[in-house]
């Protein structure tokens, strides 16, 4: 595995946090569904077209890649999650019973 085909997570300029990997045969639908997501001008800036989905050889072609000769990457963005709430359980002596203490949180989860 070279260095360029393990993932990466980045955090970019703006605060959001992505994972950078090689494209995959598998994210055929997923590239679907991100051209769907695309304003109309965002497409025509992007393809040189403005139709409402690409076609499916142009989707296997953009999945199926050699990684040799032609790379394609994704980019994912990883959402991350405030805590909202923490539970801990304490035992003060093993012959007592256990408290349990409930409270909010909003650390972010990694």
């Amino acid at each position: 595995m070279t260095a360029a085909s393990r993932p990466q997570v980045v955090r970019l300029r703006s605060g959001d946090v992505v994972r950078i990997r090689q494209v995959r045969p598998g994210d055929v639908q997923a590239l679907a569904r991100a051209y769907a997501r695309l304003g109309e001008e965002s497409r025509y800036r992007r393809f040189f077209t403005a139709r409402p989905e690409l076609s499916d050889s142009f989707l296997h072609a953009a999945a199926e890649v050699d990684h040799e000769n032609h790379e394609a990457l994704a980019f994912a963005r990883i959402v991350l999650l405030p805590v909202i709430a923490v539970r801990r359980a304490l035992l003060a002596d093993p012959g007592a019973p256990a408290s349990d203490e409930t409270a909010p949180g909003d650390l972010p989860l990694s």
